[in-house]
């Protein structure tokens, strides 16, 4: 069995627009662990509440107590945020989403669009749609602007009256229009979906500009992935030569990921620059990232987007190991090489979020290691049928003939069981990584490769 395997393959996937209603699945409350963050690291408070917490001091979260304590719904919905962000207390969700239904109840918008937000990602409540659609509502009666973009959220998905995608632009444009970047983003991308005209392109890119003006972390990667496609744009030479890099320290992971696999090997598409925006670089920016090969510079960006939990990343990671133990064998590596059982786990946990090309890439590791010992020729064809019927439930086999015609009969594969070994071999999210050599090993290595070198051309 063979696959296709190109490293930009992980970029090619959906990225996720970072919309204010999107969040993580929300954690056991009953757990003693304490409750993961609910807002990305890459997105500023201010979008996210309003206000900006990481402004107050020890003395303002003393007052905003009080204040909730006296019932002043500002105060309650300060003490909600206080405990939604961890900000001088631990983070506690139920105790957030309690200081919220106070304020929402006495009519503060923000709280009530921060109740919405929660009932819809499901943190410390159960989900409900129908519950979070009448409070988010209200506050949008009320001009809160997250409120407004997340209405239009909710028509797209006719949860509201009038619904569809025109009523959810018209809720777009007016959160952008106060100020949103959500709203800028979401309408960006509607007028580059209709590019019939020339029109149609100024408005997406004008309102591209907006969202990226205030550092709106997929703009900047939209930006980036727009001037490869279409080089000719005035801001292109200004703004996307550092885009990605300035996404990749706020912390978004999809930058990083992106960022990872252009230092890798910036001739891979579509992870590099295209020819049209390389040959403006060469000219205007020399020093722009991703120019030339940085393969350290890659592996640390792709080890950071892995630990946030980027699913894309770690399938990269699980290639780059892979690709690495490949070439070692004729060619000194500066990277640590990886162990079977590591090259799994980074797959592994790609398969987590169903991606198609991290299941087939685990399944032929699988098949092709035949003498790791992991396990018996039985548990091996229980593993591969197992893999082959999960990539047969992602459609990917109907998408892809050439994976179908190599695993005839994956139909019958579907709904097998998994094996209780299925992990076997394997180790933590955090083994996978890329790890450089130190010099002195990374010389050994290099030592040891030209005197095999030199002993095969004595035999020769």
């Amino acid at each position: 069995m063979k696959i296709t395997r190109s490293l930009a393959l992980a970029a090619l996937l959906s990225v996720c627009a970072g919309g204010l209603m999107a969040a993580p699945p929300a954690p056991s409350i009953s757990t003693a662990i304490a409750p993961a963050a609910t807002r990305p690291a890459w997105l500023a408070p201010i979008f996210r509440y309003d206000v900006d917490p990481s402004t107050w001091t020890q003395a303002d979260a003393e007052r905003i107590q009080r204040d909730a304590d006296a019932g002043d719904a500002q105060g309650q919905y300060f003490a909600g945020v206080l405990r939604e962000e961890g900000l001088f207390l631990p983070r506690d969700l139920p105790g957030s989403l309690r200081y919220y239904q106070l304020a929402a109840t006495q009519g503060n918008a923000s709280a009530q669009a921060s109740l919405a937000r929660m009932l819809v990602g499901g943190w410390a409540t159960t989900k409900d749609d129908t519950k979070a659609v009448e409070w988010n509502t209200k506050a949008a009666e009320q001009g809160n602007r997250r409120a407004v973009f997340n209405q239009g959220l909710f028509a797209r998905r006719n949860l509201v009256t009038p619904g569809g995608e025109t009523a959810a632009l018209a809720f777009f444009q007016r959160s952008a229009d106060m100020g949103l970047p959500h709203g800028a983003l979401e309408m960006a991308r509607h007028y580059r979906k209709q590019g019939s005209n020339s029109d149609d392109n100024e408005q997406a890119w004008t309102w591209l500009n907006k969202a990226v003006d205030l550092k709106f972390a997929p703009a900047l990667v939209a930006i980036d992935r727009w001037c490869n496609e279409t080089p000719d744009w005035p801001a292109c030479v200004t703004i996307a030569p550092g885009a990605l890099l300035a996404a990749s320290e706020m912390g978004y992971d999809v930058a990083q990921l992106g960022l990872g696999l252009r230092l890798w090997d910036p001739t891979d598409k579509p992870a590099g620059w295209s020819e049209g925006m390389r040959e403006q670089l060469v000219h205007t920016a020399p020093d722009t990232l991703g120019l030339d090969r940085d393969k350290p510079g890659g592996a640390q960006w792709l080890n950071r987007a892995a630990r946030g939990g980027n699913k894309q990343a770690f399938y990269s990671i699980g290639f780059v190991l892979e690709d690495e133990k490949y070439r070692s064998t004729y060619q000194p590596s500066a990277f640590a090489i990886a162990s079977v059982g590591t090259v799994r786990t980074c797959y592994y946990q790609a398969t987590t979020e169903s991606i198609p090309q991290a299941m087939m890439a685990l399944l032929v590791n699988v098949l092709k290691a035949e003498d790791d010992n992991i396990f018996s020729p039985s548990e091996r064809q229980t593993v591969v049928d197992y893999w082959t019927g999960k990539i047969g439930e992602t459609g990917a086999f109907e998408q892809n003939k050439q994976w179908a015609m190599q695993s005839p009969g994956w139909r019958q594969k579907i709904g097998t069981p998994a094996p209780g070994y299925l992990t076997r071999g394997m180790g933590k999210p955090e083994d996978c990584a890329i790890l450089p050599l130190a010099k002195e090993d990374a010389r050994k290595a290099k030592d040891s490769q030209e005197n095999k070198g030199q002993e095969n051309k004595r035999r020769k």
